[in-house]
């Protein structure tokens, strides 16, 4: 009990500093149709339906603003400058083409874009051919104020007024009245972070425990019934702290829930909520001059403003090891063990760095090269449009955006089969069996599967590609538990019979099966290469891959456990909306072994800096490493 307040004091130091939200006041519907509109324009389209629309616009002004004007456009199209409606508070109806010059400078001004089949605002773009658009605008340097009703055409204006729109700055519409998006700005046009109640943060925070305690089919296997109930009370009294005189802010609420669920050591249960990081910070210099990216229990630097600083190890900032450094952040990456925990920071840094404000001021910090040499710099923070630039193809290689394939090397003898993701759709299977027809025509004698940072996908496609390795009957998953709940029944593949079960955790005992040997089966040796960003389904596939001896794995730890929970169902909190997914699932592997719960899938042929040294010019150090050991075990008995 004494490491968890330890535990809590620190965290509660962290969420102290963290990023400090602009204290706007924002810019809604209801603020400004507090004064009551002295004009209301057209900006409309030509066309048939444009007359519908002006007789609607005439109509509500007639009963509702009956002391306003009408501007529009007059009888050769020429449009209302923006220095015409100086100081007015006004209604502008208006449709979205390129004759819309008021409303296009409009929507420009809020960050609004509008394309052939999507809406683009605060960084969220979402699809809708048809949108209807209410925001409000203002030009403070005139005094001027006004909402502003947009459709893709004339004929959806009539109506818009009666949508429900009024505490938020913008709304975002479909054709059929649904409410796909809507937000808040300041009168600058900065994001501002909505604010809840005590009483709706509380409400939140007990849906979020209670969907935890219904849902997982072992929550506290990893922590104690005093632990837990420590956890829910410090939640709530961070709740209570955060709150200030317009209440809670979203993200504030989300970074304690990122902070509770991670504590449960399963990387599936895990807040989702996220923003695009510079709606946080806007121009504030909150960000260092560097990406990192985790490799085997080190933090490195993948990108930086100074490029004599990559490739050096981050071991210290602020007179503390960096991992500790990092604590808050870490302690917030959902994950079984440390490896996906960091590497869950690393995919994503730009929001972990908004979120935590941990690089407001100039961060102290200790390197080491490649050479062993250490020094120590002073690296002062960036904002946000000089940071995207380093992290962005830090982002690009975590996520494997290349997709599947084959190279070849050793004169076509070893086939690299390069997996970032199961993607269980007919396509990837088109791609999968092209992939073995082509290694059957290069005639490769070795198979390297590659499933660095693979964070799982469908566990049918690991059984696919399973039977290209093996004739032997085989099963990914020995057993596995499903807790029935009506969430789990209505996303997972629960029989709706056991609806009536609810509250249960039920076990399902799977028998290995002999699958179809394809016609390109692989005849060769295989190795599969793994890294600490290995996850899930990949975990589960290395777990197979070890319970079957169909190769050897070289490289690191998985990040993903042997015997994991998974599955999530997908919730969203009431009140704040903030997303978050719940395990229903824990799966045990096919010949279960000791420390498959506390750790991730060994290598047989373990990784090292002493090893890598060899390949430290590579760009690939640990692919070179693998092929190398590969080329050396031709000579061995299978």
């Amino acid at each position: 009990m004494r490491f968890l307040t330890l535990v809590f004091v620190a965290v509660f130091a962290c969420v102290a500093n963290a990023a400090p939200m602009a204290a706007s006041v924002p810019l809604t519907v209801d603020g400004v149709l507090q004064r009551k509109p002295d004009t209301i324009i057209t900006e409309l389209a030509p066309g048939s339906a444009k007359v519908a629309a002006e007789d609607y616009v005439a109509r509500l002004r007639r009963s509702d603003f009956p002391s306003s004007v009408i501007a529009a456009q007059d009888e050769n199209g020429e449009h209302l400058p923006l220095s015409a409606i100086g100081g007015r508070n006004f209604l502008l109806f208006g449709t979205i083409s390129g004759r819309s010059k008021l409303l296009s400078r409009m929507l420009g001004d809020a960050g609004i874009r509008v394309s052939s089949n999507t809406v683009t605002v605060q960084g969220e773009t979402i699809r809708c051919p048809y949108p209807r658009i209410i925001f409000t605008w203002t030009d403070k340097k005139r005094g001027t104020r006004g909402v502003v009703f947009a459709a893709k055409a004339n004929s959806f204006l009539p109506k818009i007024y009666d949508l429900d729109a009024g505490a938020h700055s913008f709304y975002i519409y479909d054709s059929s009245d649904n409410l796909l998006f809507s937000g808040m700005y300041d009168e600058d046009y900065n994001f501002v972070d909505e604010t809840f109640t005590v009483a709706q943060s509380y409400a939140d925070i007990s849906q979020f425990f209670g969907s935890l305690e219904a849902n997982h089919p072992d929550l506290l296997s990893k922590m104690p019934p005093e632990r837990y109930m420590q956890l829910k009370d410090w939640v709530f009294d961070q709740a209570a702290r955060r709150n200030g005189a317009n209440g809670i802010s979203r993200h504030d609420l989300a970074y304690i829930l990122y902070y509770a669920a991670a504590q449960f050591r399963d990387g599936h249960t895990s807040v989702y909520w996220t923003i695009p990081p510079d709606l946080l910070t806007g121009k504030t210099k909150a960000y260092p001059p560097f990406a990192v990216k985790y490799d085997n229990g080190k933090f490195v630097i993948s990108a930086a403003r100074d490029p004599s600083l990559i490739g050096m190890e981050i071991t210290g900032a602020e007179k503390m090891p960096f991992a500790d450094f990092m604590a808050p952040v870490l302690d917030r990456c959902s994950a079984e063990a440390m490896p996906f925990r960091a590497w869950r920071f690393a995919s994503n840094q730009g929001f972990w760095w908004a979120m935590s404000g941990l690089a407001q001021k100039a961060l102290h910090v200790s390197l080491r090269a490649r050479d062993g040499k250490t020094l120590e710099k002073t690296l002062r923070p960036v904002d946000y449009a000089a940071y995207f630039p380093l992290v962005a193809p830090a982002m690009q290689e975590q996520y494997g955006w290349h997709g599947s394939r084959v190279e070849y090397l050793d004169e076509g003898k070893i086939a690299d089969f390069i997996y970032p993701a199961f993607d269980y759709t007919q396509e990837e299977r088109d791609r999968v069996a092209a992939i073995f027809r082509d290694i059957r025509l290069h005639g490769s004698q070795d198979l390297i599967i590659d499933m660095r940072g693979n964070g799982g996908g469908n566990s049918a496609m690991g059984d696919l590609i399973m039977s290209y390795l093996t004739e032997k009957p085989f099963v990914a998953v020995s057993e596995s538990q499903l807790r029935i709940t009506e969430d789990s029944v209505e996303q997972k593949d629960a029989p709706k019979a056991y609806s009536s079960l609810s509250g249960l955790t039920i076990t399902y005992r799977n028998e290995p099966v002999r699958h179809e040997k394809p016609e390109t089966f692989f005849n060769g040796r295989v190795y599969l290469l793994t890294d600490n960003a290995t996850f899930s389904t990949a975990g589960i596939f290395a777990a197979m891959f070890r319970d079957y001896s169909i190769g050897r794995i070289i490289g690191y730890e998985t990040g993903g456990l042997a015997e994991s929970f998974g599955d999530p169902v997908i919730l969203k909190l009431q009140n704040t909306g903030i997303v978050f997914g719940v395990s229903c699932k824990r799966f045990f592997p096919p010949n279960p072994r000791p420390g498959d719960d506390e750790h991730g899938v060994m290598p047989d042929i373990q990784a090292s800096d002493e090893l890598l040294s060899a390949f430290k010019d590579s760009p690939d150090p640990l692919f070179s490493f693998a092929v190398s050991e590969v080329k050396k075990l031709r000579s061995t008995p299978r």
